[in-house]
């Protein structure tokens, strides 16, 4: 007698189930590959930017995000806000969104690219005017640490600013590709989420049939 070569339906669900996790997490690599490539996002910060310089203020690095010195200049610095980040010095690596000598003040989801206006070259000394909610998003460019990376790359700073107070570097990212970014943009949680998804309706389906 010829045996049947269809599965039974609760195997061929199985299999459904577990062809559908292989696919997401297929996907889910793909995706954390390529965010390795994307917008890399420092973790909100909260670093005090004092009314009164000490040695210079606070410096930081776009691409070393863990590493934020208050009155220490070190050897790869892209941006040194000072009194209260109503002045920011600038690295000779690095632009800034600005009229002039003065900063602008960007909106969340502004663009920073290469079609902004930035700061001339010789002016690295830029005014912040302090916005009236106490927040305030900056964009720049700068020149990538790493010589075999990117060549110029593009990122945000927020800053908390009240005159005659410690201001605050909330936060800040950078698109490591080269790519334009968003004023407040930071990377996409990963789809890791659908997977366990997936694992989860597998293991329901499973309780029903054993109950």
């Amino acid at each position: 007698m010829k045996k049947s070569l269809s599965l039974p339906l609760s195997r061929r669900l199985d299999t459904h189930f577990l062809t559908c996790s292989a696919i997401v997490a297929g996907v889910s690599t793909f995706t954390a590959t390529k965010a390795d490539a994307a917008v890399i996002y420092s973790g909100v910060v909260n670093a005090p930017i004092q009314p009164t310089s000490v040695n210079g203020g606070m410096y930081f690095d776009f691409e070393l995000p863990g590493t934020i010195t208050q009155g220490a200049r070190f050897d790869t610095w892209d941006v040194n806000p000072y009194e209260s980040g109503t002045k920011i010095y600038i690295n000779s690596n690095t632009s800034m969104v600005a009229t002039g000598t003065s900063a602008t003040n960007l909106l969340a989801g502004a663009v920073i690219g290469p079609d902004s206006i930035y700061n001339a070259v010789s002016d690295r000394v830029l005014t912040v005017t302090p916005p009236e909610s106490g927040s305030v998003y900056l964009g720049f460019k700068f020149t990538s640490n790493n010589p075999s990376g990117t060549a110029v790359m593009y990122g945000w700073a927020q800053l908390e600013i009240t005159n005659g107070a410690p201001g605050n570097l909330v936060s800040f990212a950078y698109e490591n590709n080269g790519e334009p970014i968003a004023a407040a943009a930071i990377p996409e949680p990963s789809s890791l989420g659908l997977l366990a998804l997936g694992s989860l309706g597998l293991s329901q389906l499973r309780r029903r049939r054993a109950a």
